[in-house]
């Protein structure tokens, strides 16, 4: 891994509808920034781990019916695994949420 990394210079990847990422993987961690919009919908709830800080924009976690809005500047801590922190992500129409992320690779 190079001492610098340019995301804003790398392509986005779309893996999913409402959601844009770029990542690099650097033995067990990925990096990446990740765009979420108004279009982004989670068929199942996540149970990974999360460590994150929010760029820019705001959105709402719904940790199994409790919903927590996070906004520009704010870090979000999600434990792997845990049936209390399974969650989906929602983004309000016309909001936007970018997100610096660290996962450990499984």
């Amino acid at each position: 891994m190079e001492f610098k990394i340019e995301f804003w210079d790398m392509k986005w990847e779309y893996p999913r509808k409402g959601m844009k990422e770029k990542y690099i993987i650097d033995r067990n961690k990925k990096f990446r920034i990740v765009e979420f919009n108004e279009y982004f919908e989670h068929t199942e709830w996540c149970t990974d781990g999360h460590v994150g800080y929010v760029l820019k924009g705001k959105m709402t976690i719904d940790f199994n019916g409790r919903e927590i809005e996070y906004k520009a500047g704010d870090l979000l801590y999600i434990p792997q695994g845990n049936i209390h922190s399974r969650h989906k992500v929602k983004v309000a129409e016309g909001e936007i949420a970018i997100i610096f992320m660290v996962e450990d690779i499984k």
